[in-house]
């Protein structure tokens, strides 16, 4: 590991940054519910619409506040599991709040 890489991670650590996917669903809708800056795109219940049960997110907690979020669609192709863009979505990437 080179230098940089290690500081890094000792910011990361310093920083106590949770990463987590497993179970952020309900988080997710209620960060979109009181945050008006998430796009329309990555909004939970568009995502809802367009991709039914086939999404899921990333988040990253700050001291046990959400301040960055991936929104993903998983589809079947062939016999992989890919993420992709859903349907009727131009764009879908990542959130972050820049206001910290």
């Amino acid at each position: 590991m080179n230098f940089m890489m290690g500081k890094l991670f000792k910011t990361i650590e310093s920083r106590n940054l949770n990463f987590q996917s497993v179970g952020s669903k309900e988080k997710y809708k209620n960060l979109c519910a009181l945050n008006s800056s998430i796009p329309l795109f990555s909004k939970d219940w568009w995502l809802d619409t367009v991709c039914g049960d086939n999404w899921d997110v990333l988040i990253c907690e700050l001291d046990g506040k959400i301040v960055a979020s991936w929104p993903i669609f998983q589809k079947k192709i062939l016999f992989f599991s890919a993420i992709t863009q859903p349907p009727m979505a131009p764009n879908l990437g990542i959130w972050i709040d820049w206001h910290e």
